[in-house]
Order: structure tokens, then C-alpha cells, then sequence
């Protein structure tokens, strides 16, 4: 009951703000619903939604070989019709194949709405190439010919330890439950290696021994959901002279 009242509050605000025949007491309304700059999926997810909210018809006809879009089980293109008088929030459902191209990949939705004043409404549906690792952040690299790489490192001091003598972390949202991270060097231990919850933020601590060496040195971390792996570099200074 609180969420349909959340939403109707959402709708009333929209109406608020929507296109309005001059000198007549008719509104009309077509957004999606939570407003948003984008909906940002993740290498392995296979799914998400988004709701349209209208008092008009309207139709949607965006398709990509990745991803289905569906609304009450019925497929791209779609029409739906809203009564006279009424809103109808419609909640348009993703169905998407792992990326794994090694690109970001996304699709334009256009829904267009009968009534012409308000016509055409945009959102984008972005897949990363990457699982949605959130600590370290991503950094993104652009080549000569414009084809953007995303890495992940995490730096860690000689000793192991982080300010405050805390024990390194890395957090990341699997979207299967069968997430597994590991690593390829015997200096590093993790506290967890499996047995992830799907859709929920996880926090891997790392046990890291002393780097009793001159020079840095690197091992690499690898999360695989999906299907998909991405991997965070670890990179710990070199001991002090």
C-alpha cells in the first residue's frame, strides 16, 4: 500500500508539471517511472524494469538482439492502450544476454505518445562490459580511435594494511548466484570466495602480507558471474629502504 501511494504521489507531481489543453480542464501525462538520467545494467545482469506511466496511449517499438523487452508478456513492438480518464503505469521488463563483447553496448527507447504535445519521450538502456564492481571505481581509458577500456586497481601499502590498519577491501554486486572471486597470488587471502547473495552489495576482505621486496608488486583478482570476469588489480608498494 505505501509503494501505490508513493507512486501516486509521483503521478500527481507529474501531473503538476504535464501538458495541459489551453483553456480546458483535460492533463495528459507520459514519463518513466522512477525518473532517472539513464538505467545502467551490468555485464552479467539478465534483467531490470522500468515503468511507464501515461494517461494517453502510446507505443514503443525499440528492439536489440540482447535484450527483450516485454509488457505483460507480450514483446517489442508494443501499443498500449490507457482508458479515457484513466493512468495506467505500465512496468516494461528487460531481459537481457551477458555482455560479453568487452564493449558498453546500449538501446535508445522512444516511447511515443498519442497525444501530440507531448509526443516522443527518450530513455536509454546501457549495458556495461564490466561486472559492477564499486570499490575501486572504474577507470576509464579512450585509444586513438576512440574505443574506450575500463580497468580496476586497488593500491595497497607495503605493509598490508590501509589507513587506520584496516584490512584492504573490494566491494561488487554479483548478479548470479554463483559469483565466485579468486586470486593468483599466494600473498593475498580472501575471506570469501563464494556463496554470494544475487543483486546485493558483497564485501570481500583481503588478508595481504608484507611485501618484504624492493619493488612493487601486482596480482590480479578475478570475479566471475555469469559467465563473465572481470578482474581488479591489487598493487602493493614496495618496501621502504
Amino acid at each position: 500500500m505505501k509503494k501505490i501511494k508513493t507512486l501516486l504521489a509521483g503521478v500527481a507531481a507529474l501531473f503538476a508539471l504535464a501538458a495541459c489543453d489551453m483553456g480546458g480542464n483535460e492533463y495528459h501525462t507520459t514519463s518513466f517511472y522512477p525518473p532517472t538520467n539513464g538505467i545502467i545494467t551490468y555485464a552479467d545482469q539478465t534483467y531490470d524494469t522500468i515503468r511507464v506511466v501515461s494517461s494517453d496511449p502510446w507505443t514503443l517499438s525499440s528492439t536489440a538482439d540482447w535484450c527483450r523487452i516485454t509488457y505483460n508478456g507480450k514483446s517489442t513492438p508494443l501499443s498500449v492502450d490507457v482508458p479515457a480518464g484513466s493512468i495506467v503505469s505500465a512496468r516494461l521488463e528487460f531481459n537481457m544476454r551477458p555482455n560479453d563483447t568487452g564493449e558498453m553496448r546500449s538501446l535508445p527507447l522512444e516511447v511515443v505518445s498519442s497525444y501530440s504535445k507531448i509526443g516522443t519521450i527518450t530513455q536509454t538502456l546501457v549495458q556495461t562490459p564490466f561486472i559492477n564492481v564499486t570499490s575501486p571505481s572504474p577507470k576509464r581509458d579512450t585509444d586513438s580511435n576512440g574505443k574506450s577500456t575500463y580497468s580496476f586497481t586497488l593500491t595497497v601499502p607495503a605493509t598490508g594494511l590501509m589507513p587506520g590498519s584496516k584490512k584492504p577491501t573490494i566491494e561488487f554486486t554479483p548478479y548470479s548466484a554463483g559469483a565466485t572471486i579468486s586470486s593468483d597470488a599466494s600473498w593475498i587471502m580472501l575471506d570469501q570466495t563464494s556463496g554470494f547473495t544475487a543483486a546485493k552489495s558483497q564485501t570481500v576482505t583481503l588478508t595481504v602480507t608484507e611485501n618484504p621486496d624492493a619493488t612493487e608488486r601486482t596480482a590480479n583478482l578475478k570475479i566471475t558471474s555469469n559467465g563473465i570476469t572481470t578482474v581488479v588489480t591489487v598493487k602493493q608498494a614496495a618496501a621502504k629502504a
